[in-house]
């Protein structure tokens, strides 16, 4: 079988399946595409080209080493369009240096959840199953409709859905709201879940870092360096929370090896940079272990 044929295949059978759970696939419908790629700033350029045609990101997420990308559209296909659409995926992967493009499911039409009203939004949010649940929870947060965003959060955590990624953006929904306390409590819940959930451990290590808790975002971030060392971002986040803490060489250290990966960081540069002044040098030799 060519490739041509096995893409048609694959795609006949997607709509073939759409078709048996009584999906009208000549009408409009959720259209929901899943693309994979190791460097963040590529993914991001390429999720905001497809944002300007009409796409709306559902899910940008690092797993291991890649970042995960999930657009929606509502959008009548037909399996000859879908050949189209996915050559011109093909063309805009190759244009933006994506790795992997893996396919589309297809779903009932966008359940336009901020439409509901308030008082009545906890009785829709249970009739709802666990995907449809997340979806509507998540795309909730994304057009920060907060309130109702909140409710399908809880329900979610309580039926078990995706446990690791629904306390992180049910955490990640209550500090939008300023109620940190508790969004910290679920983010952490989120990483004891998986250990190895480094977007979490870069948030917690932001909040900490922004409030002044040195410790506690220093531990975070070096959670995140054991997860993925020797990325310049993550290393000029341990450099500037060391030298926040007075531990001048350390600091150093790190920011020297951050550039070393990145010299157009400007911000490791400018720490460098810092770490010259007569006044940083003097606590330095003062304190050679530090």
């Amino acid at each position: 079988m060519s490739a041509r044929e096995s893409r048609k295949a694959r795609i006949d059978s997607v709509f073939t399946h759409a078709e048996k759970n009584q999906l009208n696939t000549a009408g409009t419908l959720r259209y929901e595409y899943f693309f994979r790629e190791e460097r963040k700033e590529f993914i991001e350029d390429f999720a905001e080209s497809l944002v300007k045609d009409s796409f709306e990101i559902i899910g940008l997420t690092q797993k291991d080493e890649e970042w995960q990308l999930r657009v929606m559209r509502n959008e009548k296909q037909s399996r000859a369009s879908m050949e189209k659409q996915e050559r011109k995926f093909r063309w805009l992967k190759f244009k933006y240096l994506i790795d992997h493009y893996d396919g589309f499911t297809i779903w009932p039409a966008d359940l336009v959840p901020d439409k509901i009203p308030q008082e009545e939004f906890l009785g829709y949010a249970n009739a709802l199953d666990d995907h449809e649940l997340f979806w509507v929870a998540d795309r909730l947060l994304y057009l920060k409709s907060y309130p109702k965003a909140i409710v399908a959060w809880q329900e979610a955590l309580e039926r078990k859905v995706y446990p690791d990624t629904t306390n992180y953006k049910f955490g990640s929904t209550l500090i939008a709201t300023e109620d940190y306390v508790n969004g910290i409590e679920l983010w952490e819940a989120a990483v004891k879940i998986n250990p190895k959930y480094l977007e979490v451990f870069m948030d917690l290590g932001k909040i900490y870092y922004e409030n002044s808790h040195w410790k506690k975002a220093l531990l975070n971030y070096q959670k995140a360096d054991s997860l993925k060392p020797n990325d310049a971002q993550i290393l000029y986040h341990v450099a500037e929370t060391l030298f926040q803490m007075g531990r001048y060489n350390e600091s150093y250290t790190y920011a020297k090896r951050s550039v070393k990966l990145d010299r157009d960081n400007d911000f490791a540069r400018s720490l460098l940079r810092m770490h010259n002044l007569p006044s940083v040098r003097k606590a330095r030799k003062a304190n050679p272990s530090t």
